[in-house]
């Protein structure tokens, strides 16, 4: 018996040459998604393939073999391409009568793909033979019109996603953007990211269910043309199933294209429950002072910054750098991370200097590096206004598919804002501790901070205080900008606090790619 099937590949496949434009950022997500599952073995003549894979003679040990090898090692590159879980996912939202349903919706499609690859691996472990009525069924739980099927599961999910508002005037992207909002009426503090990659987080994990469905949906067909007699040639569905798949990653990258900049790609950590001395350090010193040293990542190793922490050393102020190798696509090798130690700040005299000694005044800032670059450093100095400021180091990414840094042509930016009224506290000011409402930041960007001693003689008692929690943003990645904000509210001294702006940007652009491709299957 000999199958012909025609199986999805994501580049050539000998005999096929319909030529597919996708999108810049649809290519993102797919390589950002299944990275080298592209360029497996798989992708080789279907009459080759299958022939061996349903030889004649033994149709079902092949089954429990060389088909089945096949799919664990193709759902391995799957989950190795995972990023973060729906479970953790569901811990971004806050819980929502019209939103938690929905999500729930996507879980229990993972979970029926869970349990149908699952059926495929006790298939090939099994011994002995297999009656054909239990592999017909089996087929038809993943490719059947039943709404409980793989297939129809996986419809069900894409018509929410890209549907229109419901009944009740929402629709799906419009609840999950508004519960990922930050303001200070609606803090969200349980995000491990920025709102822009949260969101797109949700599409990681839905192209894959994708992927997976069309996987299993091949393995089907395969399935019941096998058992069917007389032989069925399923060319055709299997040519659907691809073409619906084409459609709905050209339909999610649209819906993403159209609404990510909505979002924000800024990441910041709240108040931890319970403030403890170990999440704060204050000046207590009479003079506050500031480290003028620079914070750089390893660039000659391929090392970019992931995350920050805000700290004092000795009483002077610092910013403290989490570094990590890059590798394709802005991921970085998150296994090899690492802090890096803050050394000799006394060490050389213009290591250090105090904060503006006239005013007491320390600049709130955000920068984003320039485009097709990546944050490499990080540390304060004084603009042409001899104001105290921060300054960003940036690395372009010579190929993005690798990681490559093109470390010749690192520089270091600064920004001139417009002069923003300088915040002040009022007589009435609380320590930052002794505030009963949770801080968040409440500086606008360019905004000069006036730092206020509460203390008295030769002690110090600054407010703001500095926070010292770590600002690494989940799953890691390269950033594209920081900065420093403050946290509070009036009447509040509040926090001093690092933010980091995540790669999300780069997912509208064609970095290291041609603005247009084509795959050809």
């Amino acid at each position: 018996m000999k199958i012909v099937l025609y199986v999805l590949v994501l580049s050539s496949i000998v005999g096929l040459a319909q030529p597919i434009l996708l999108l810049p950022l649809a290519k993102m997500l797919f390589d950002q998604v299944f990275g080298i599952m592209m360029f497996l073995g798989i992708n080789t003549a279907i009459d080759s393939v299958w022939a061996q894979i349903f030889p004649t003679e033994d149709p079902i040990m092949t089954l429990r073999t060389k088909v089945m090898e096949r799919f664990d090692g193709l759902t391995s590159h799957i989950q190795q391409a995972a990023t973060i879980t729906v479970q953790e996912l569901n811990n971004y939202i806050e819980e929502s009568q019209l939103l938690v349903p929905k999500i729930q919706q996507i879980d229990e499609l993972l979970k029926k793909l869970n349990s149908e690859e699952e059926y495929i691996k006790k298939l090939r472990n099994q011994e002995g033979s297999f009656e054909k009525d239990t592999l017909r069924s089996f087929a038809d739980g993943i490719i059947s019109n039943h709404r409980e099927s793989v297939t129809s599961r996986m419809a069900a999910i894409f018509n929410m996603v890209i549907g229109t508002p419901s009944s009740s005037g929402h629709n799906f992207i419009d609840l999950f953007m508004q519960s990922l909002e930050r303001t200070k009426y609606h803090k969200v503090c349980h995000l491990q990211t920025s709102p822009q990659q949260a969101f797109l987080e949700l599409f990681k994990i839905i192209m894959k269910a994708e992927m997976r469905t069309l996987e299993l949906g091949n393995y089907a067909y395969a399935i019941k043309s096998m058992v069917s007699e007389p032989f069925e040639n399923h060319t055709v569905e299997a040519y659907l199933l691809q073409d619906v798949f084409y459609n709905r990653t050209q339909y999610y990258a649209e819906v993403i294209q159209v609404n990510l900049h909505r979002l924000s790609s800024r990441f910041f950590v709240c108040d931890p429950k319970g403030r403890g001395s170990d999440t704060f350090k204050k000046f207590e010193k009479k003079t506050p002072l500031v480290s003028l040293k620079l914070q750089e990542s390893d660039i000659a190793k391929g090392k970019v910054i992931v995350g920050l922490q805000l700290t004092t050393v000795f009483d002077v102020l610092t910013f403290q750098i989490k570094q990590a190798p890059l590798l394709g696509n802005f991921h970085v090798n998150a296994s090899a991370s690492e802090w890096i130690k803050i050394y000799d700040l006394y060490s050389v005299a213009d290591n250090k200097t105090t904060v503006e000694p006239y005013h007491w005044k320390l600049m709130m800032k955000e920068l984003t590096v320039p485009e097709n670059t990546v944050l490499t450093g990080i540390g304060f100095g004084y603009d042409s206004k001899n104001q105290l400021d921060i300054k960003l180091k940036y690395t372009p990414v010579l190929n993005a598919s690798t990681g490559e840094l093109d470390v010749a042509a690192s520089g270091w930016m600064a920004e001139r804002h417009d002069p923003q009224r300088t915040k002040e506290f009022s007589k009435k000011v609380k320590p930052s501790t002794s505030c009963q409402v949770d801080s968040f930041p409440d500086a606008l960007n360019g905004q000069c901070l006036q730092m206020k001693n509460l203390g008295s003689g030769n002690k110090g008692d600054w407010i703001p205080y500095v926070e010292t929690q770590e600002v690494v943003p989940h799953p890691m990645m390269a950033l594209s900008g920081a900065g420093l904000t403050h946290k509070g509210h009036d009447e509040c001294g509040g926090f001093l606090a690092p933010v980091t702006l995540t790669i999300s940007d780069y997912y509208t652009r064609s970095v290291g790619y041609e603005r247009e491709f084509t795959l050809n299957i």
